[in-house]
């Protein structure tokens, strides 16, 4: 049995697809009286965001992101000098605070953190909340114990899947029945609800599409109400937009942000967005059909594999973004047809897998068993 005092040491990168996963572990772990340090990348703003100002004990390295391109190679010695910099400091962390296990969820962040922790002999877990492999856990993989994947890709060595690590006020929303979900959104419970946003942040063509599709359906009588959460710089002019449609507070709702993303889940039968790793985390847990627009510049075109790996289930169906105008209308009504008596879609996030936190358990039970 774990004892009250293990120590666990979380490395974040930069996006929410590397810190709501850490977030989900700590929060699992710690409601057993588990300690947890979280180790992020300075000048973060979405781990000050969510880290800081919920509380979480964190430090900061000062790391750069490689250059992938020619015109910046000249960085790439200062990228080096920064990842030395920030082992020898990690190992200073390690050496002070002795950490039972250190989980590294992706980013630069991650290999100087893992490389120390494997240079004293702690457990190493990697999380890949993506389809593939990131460069930064591709580097450090080799410092792992285990590598855990929700889109578990195969082929890759010391690899286990895992329930996708959500919140727990998250989680906890897949057993409100979908029509109760839908009043207390205020909207109608008879009728197909589309779940429309493109990440924290929004999306500028995702928005500005799913809003003329919006008004050439309704203009063409289709029935169904929507959640559009558009993030801070278009929702004001996305909200002008629907008001000027004239369609009543029952069909059509518009959010800059959403707090409560597992209640929308719910009300939602179809989900049009982005295919970033979070989302797409839960998509999958909460078997939602989607139609996903991956992001043309996302690194190692991760969100292309990612969609692709939920249209592997059968939940997902995948538009390119240079082809979204138009063709949003023509997929989105289909999918409104086909809603029409389908039964829910089985999805391989419903398969009965370990959480991250029973891989962590079982590593640092392994270790102590060594000692």
């Amino acid at each position: 049995m774990i004892g009250k005092n293990k120590r666990v040491l979380l490395a974040v990168g930069l996006t929410g697809g590397h810190i709501y996963p850490a977030v989900a572990l700590a929060e699992e772990l710690g409601r057993e009286g588990f300690e947890y340090l979280f180790v992020a990348r300075s000048g973060s703003i979405l781990a000050q965001k969510i880290l800081e100002q919920e509380g979480w004990p964190v430090v900061y390295l000062d790391v750069q992101g490689l250059p992938r391109s020619a015109a910046f190679l000249w960085k790439f010695p200062v990228f080096l000098l920064k990842q030395w910099e920030a082992f020898l400091l990690c190992r200073r962390v390690i050496a002070d605070w002795k950490p039972d296990l250190a989980a590294g969820f992706g980013g630069y962040v991650s290999f100087p953190v893992m490389a120390a922790a494997r240079l004293r002999g702690t457990a190493v877990l990697l999380f890949e909340p993506n389809a593939a492999l990131g460069l930064a856990n591709q580097a450090a993989r080799f410092f792992a114990d285990k590598i855990a994947f929700c889109m578990t890709p195969g082929g890759v060595p010391k690899s286990v899947e895992v329930e996708p690590p959500l919140r727990a006020s998250l989680k906890g929303a897949r057993d409100i029945p979908g029509a109760q979900a839908k009043q207390r959104w205020g909207l109608r419970k008879d009728s197909a609800c589309v779940l429309i946003f493109g990440g924290s942040q929004g999306s500028r063509i995702i928005n500005r599409e799913a809003a003329r599709t919006v008004a050439d359906l309704k203009a063409a009588g289709a029935a169904f109400s929507f959640i559009h959460v558009t993030g801070a710089a278009d929702h004001p002019e996305t909200s002008s937009f629907y008001r000027g449609l004239g369609l009543s507070p029952q069909e059509a709702l518009c959010l800059e942000y959403c707090q409560e993303m597992g209640l929308a889940y719910r009300a939602a039968d179809i989900v049009v967005s982005r295919a970033g790793a979070m989302t797409c985390l839960e998509l999958f847990y909460f078997a939602k059909r989607c139609i996903l627009i991956p992001f043309e510049k996302s690194a190692g075109a991760h969100q292309r594999r990612n969609a692709r790996y939920l249209e592997s289930f059968g939940i997902a169906r995948i538009i390119a973004e240079r082809g979204l105008a138009g063709s949003l209308g023509v997929v989105l009504q289909e999918e409104l047809r086909r809603h029409r008596g389908a039964s829910k879609p089985e999805a391989a996030a419903l398969r009965k897998t370990p959480t991250l936190g029973d891989v962590a358990r079982q590593l640092m039970d392994k270790k102590n068993l060594k000692k």
